[in-house]
């Protein structure tokens, strides 16, 4: 019989750690005395792409947009972007051959190129890197992974919305979102829900919202307001929990 060997080990949050569990402060533009970055979206959704362009635009930043590839790359070209946040799966021309196609070139050398993928499997990973990416976002993604990922490789410095009211305050007063709370519709409804959030199709998305009855109308303002901060993964989770459990 062996010998059974137990201690304790006391464990302190190091400084990071307590960081990540501070309440983050929401973006809301760029702060002053930076240069104009120009930011390239290349995704053939609609509904993403245009997702995308309008987050960033409305926070300053200098949006350019293509539906494929080789659009991407014609455009790359010409413009000069300091990053590209490229979809890896479209037509005509997929994101691994365009972002070769822009490393190949002079002007995309300096480019930094973020991949967009619904996969994060170890050799998907591998070949987006070695197609040329310098970084990837798993689809669905949220607002703050991605302007911290643009952060971190350009430096941008952002402005924050003001912290008036204390986050367990504000938790009070707003309709915090369960799997339970979809209930109230039909599993075909959810289903459709959980489709176009997970494709970041908000119009879509949007339009399910207002199927959920009037009286219910708590709901459908909380996820209005996943909606408006760009919070689709959200949606996408919650109804992928309640899924699960049919």
């Amino acid at each position: 019989m062996g010998t059974v060997v137990s201690f304790d080990i006391l464990v302190h949050l190091t400084e990071a750690a307590q960081t990540r569990l501070q309440p983050k402060q929401r973006v809301v533009g760029l702060a002053p005395d930076q240069p104009q970055y120009r930011i390239l979206v290349v995704e053939d959704n609609w509904e993403s792409r245009q997702l995308l362009v309008k987050m960033l635009s409305s926070l300053g930043f200098e949006v350019l947009s293509a539906t494929n590839g080789q659009e991407g790359v014609e455009i790359s070209q010409t413009k000069a972007p300091h990053l590209i946040l490229m979809d890896m799966r479209m037509p005509v021309m997929n994101g691994y051959e365009a972002t070769q196609r822009i490393r190949s070139s002079l002007p995309g050398q300096g480019a930094v190129i973020i991949a967009l993928t619904a996969y994060a499997l170890d050799e998907k990973k591998a070949a987006i890197m070695a197609a040329g990416c310098d970084d990837f976002i798993t689809k669905p993604f949220c607002e703050q992974l991605l302007l911290e990922k643009i952060a971190a490789h350009l430096g941008v410095r952002y402005t924050y919305e003001a912290l008036s009211i204390p986050a367990k305050e504000s938790a009070v007063n707003k309709k915090l979102l369960t799997s339970e709370d979809f209930q109230i519709m039909s599993e075909q409804w959810q289903r459709q829900l959980n489709e176009a959030a997970r494709n970041l199709q908000e119009e879509h998305v949007i339009a399910l919202i207002e199927q959920i009855p009037q009286e219910n109308a708590e709901i459908k303002v909380a996820l209005k307001d996943l909606v408006y901060d760009f919070r689709l993964d959200i949606i996408a989770n919650l109804t992928a929990a309640l899924l699960a459990s049919h």
